[in-house]
């Protein structure tokens, strides 16, 4: 009974910290924003990913942080990337080429409108078999146009597909703007943490 208050009391500070951390990097991209509004930049968005399960009891002498965010925008032409977390103030690093965000810029109504269908392994008129899987990640885009701003996101499981439990919409959820997004982004923010940039 008494490992069970303890692993129930685990849970329930693990999911108080995470709420914390998140209205804290919530916080911080909202004031950064506001700045580059004020400078005339309307467009940007920023994409983070989380996990929900599993309990870490492993308390590292580094700072941790659950909820790791990457705010994208464009200025006179040039486009930028700046992280964010709990653990320190990043710098904003200049990208290479416009790609990222003009990606972003043209294909923002099908970003707002897509809709990546749940893992589904038959399907019938009256009902469909949905796998589900626990824990589960998700990606969060929060998009700021000149007249909207919108959210989506998208469960990671659902890109996936098993040889014996084929997911109907493996393909399709693939081939949508929203997950080519996610994919850039995974690619660029790789690509950054490998040189250490964000360490900069």
């Amino acid at each position: 009974m008494q490992k069970k208050i303890i692993i129930l009391i685990l849970l329930l500070s693990n999911l108080i910290y995470s709420q914390n951390e998140e209205q804290k990097i919530d916080s911080l991209i909202s004031e950064f924003t506001s700045e580059l509004k004020k400078n005339g930049t309307n467009e940007f968005f920023y994409v983070k990913e989380y996990c929900n399960g599993g309990l870490n009891l492993v308390f590292p002498p580094d700072c941790l942080s659950i909820y790791e965010t990457y705010l994208f925008w464009r200025t006179n032409n040039k486009s930028w990337i700046k992280k964010f977390d709990t653990c320190k103030n990043y710098k904003p690093i200049e990208l290479s080429d416009n790609s990222l965000v003009d990606f972003f810029i043209k294909n923002s109504g099908k970003l707002k409108n897509e809709i990546v269908k749940k893992y589904t392994i038959t399907e019938a008129k009256e009902n469909s078999t949905i796998m589900e899987t626990n824990p589960t990640c998700f990606k969060i885009f929060q998009f700021q146009t000149e007249n909207d701003s919108f959210i989506n996101k998208f469960d990671l499981f659902d890109l996936t597909t098993d040889s014996d439990d084929k997911n109907l919409y493996y393909d399709s959820n693939n081939k949508l703007k929203l997950v080519e997004l996610g994919k850039m982004c995974d690619s660029l923010i790789s690509t950054i943490e490998k040189g250490r940039q964000f360490e900069q």
